[in-house]
């Protein structure tokens, strides 16, 4: 959990008023978004309209447009965030030809084009500021038959791209980056799969090296040092239709022993999916925070974010609130349930306690 999120936590409890955590806790609250529920525009320091609209984080949002580009047919993603990072990424599809439409705030529909239905762009892919939307596509255009540019906003310029620019090298792909930075021109090539152990726990890593790995020649194995979150992994597990053959084929993509292995050679294609983004995310944390000063209980159906990222549920459940999970599912490959939060007066926790999920 970002310390930005904890220390607007530790803001609400009774410790008295810090005037730096007060102004920690504002940007973490503040959603601006127009609410479904009732019409209007959420104040500037509560997202509590129930069920309240807001999307998902933008890893997620990333992989799931990638991968429904990706698909044969439309695939539906919901959850939505319409800032300048997602936005990036449906910049971006469009330039590489495919169609992508605006349902309402927070649903698109992506009309994919199957595993080799990109287009060469005509200008360089203007990332923004978005890194995630650039290291995804880095490993998508690797496996493409064409060149392209990735370059973005003078803060984008300045973040470093090697930790994915170096592993797609290895796969036998024609990354340069600027100094390590972007721009990045990357040459689509003949890849190879690789047995990579990441030297830090990424889901964007991981999920930019996938999007190559299935366009390589051989598996590609992903060894991880620790959790980091899977979306990606789950979303193309339930997209994946294996490839037929005689006496049945194993699973296209494995986890087992701290690693995820990716075949792509058992692929046949990418089924559309209904895309549910996890709905429990920085933007909303401190609205659940704020679950101890409703009269009544409130529920929302969301998606349920595994446990990769419920750290913040366990931190309000140390002090003292109360949260029941409740219809547990599955949906798009992600699980689901309903949230229950009751009121309850929070008990104060010291920093050591809750440092861990930073």
């Amino acid at each position: 959990m970002p310390m930005r999120a904890v220390a607007g936590l530790a803001g609400l409890v009774e410790t008295g008023d810090e005037p730096g955590l007060r102004a920690a806790l504002v940007p973490s609250v503040r959603c601006g978004r127009r609410c479904t529920h009732d019409g209007t525009d959420h104040p500037s320091t509560t997202c509590l309209a129930w069920p309240c609209p807001c999307a998902g984080r933008q890893v997620d949002l990333t992989s799931g447009l990638l991968l429904g580009a990706l698909a044969q047919g439309d695939s539906h993603v919901s959850g939505f965030l319409a800032s300048g990072d997602c936005q990036a990424t449906v910049h971006c599809l469009r330039a590489l030809g495919i169609a992508v439409d605006e349902i309402d705030a927070t649903t698109l529909t992506v009309h994919g084009r199957g595993l080799h239905g990109l287009h060469p762009p005509s200008a360089p892919l203007d990332c923004r500021r978005s890194g995630t939307t650039m290291r995804l596509l880095a490993g998508l255009m690797a496996g493409q038959a064409f060149a392209s540019v990735l370059t973005g906003d003078t803060q984008l310029r300045r973040r470093p791209m090697e930790r994915v620019a170096a592993p797609l090298r290895q796969m036998g792909g024609h990354v340069d980056t600027t100094d390590g930075h972007a721009p990045l021109t990357v040459r689509g090539g003949h890849l190879h799969g690789i047995d990579f152990s990441m030297p830090i726990a990424s889901a964007q890593v991981k999920s930019a090296l996938l999007l190559a790995g299935l366009y390589a020649d051989g598996p590609t194995i992903l060894r991880e040092p620790g959790p980091a979150r899977d979306h990606t992994e789950r979303m193309l597990r339930a997209m994946i239709v294996p490839r037929p053959t005689l006496g049945g084929a194993g699973e296209p993509l494995t986890r087992g022993q701290g690693a995820w292995t990716l075949d792509p050679a058992q692929i046949d294609h990418l089924r559309p999916l209904d895309i549910v983004v996890p709905a429990i995310s920085p933007l909303r944390r401190s609205s659940w925070s704020r679950g101890h000063s409703f009269p009544d209980p409130r529920s929302r159906s969301a998606a349920w974010d595994q446990s990769t990222r419920t750290g913040l549920l366990d931190v309000l459940r140390d002090m003292g609130a109360r949260i029941d999970v409740r219809n547990e599912g599955q949906q798009g490959g992600e699980p689901v349930a309903d949230l229950v939060v009751r009121p309850e007066r929070f008990v104060a926790l010291g920093w050591g306690a809750i440092a861990w999920c930073a």
